[in-house]
């Protein structure tokens, strides 16, 4: 197994909002993968936020940004927020 970093911009459009790759591999070899999307502009929309947010050290509002948005997605299942998605199963 390999790990590399690849430009957004290389990326189709549905990959580019990945939020993670998770491997489950067992004792005999056998693994399987989960790619998993996440919609930060809806994100951002719901929250009344923007990215800049997520990075402004200046003062709270980068702790206060991430709070916001993790207390809005515990408030959602996954499958009708529209926030994340399952992109790829194999």
């Amino acid at each position: 197994m390999a790990v590399m970093y690849v430009s957004p911009n290389k990326l189709q459009p549905k990959y580019r909002d990945l939020a993670g790759i998770y491997v489950l591999m067992t004792k005999s070899g056998y693994a399987k993968a989960i790619v998993i999307g996440f919609n930060w502009s809806k994100v951002f929309k719901d929250c009344n936020l923007s990215s800049s947010d997520f990075k402004d050290f200046s003062s709270y509002k980068w702790w206060w940004a991430r709070l916001r948005a993790d207390v809005l997605m515990l408030k959602h299942k996954p499958a009708k927020s529209g926030k994340s998605s399952e992109i790829r199963v194999q």
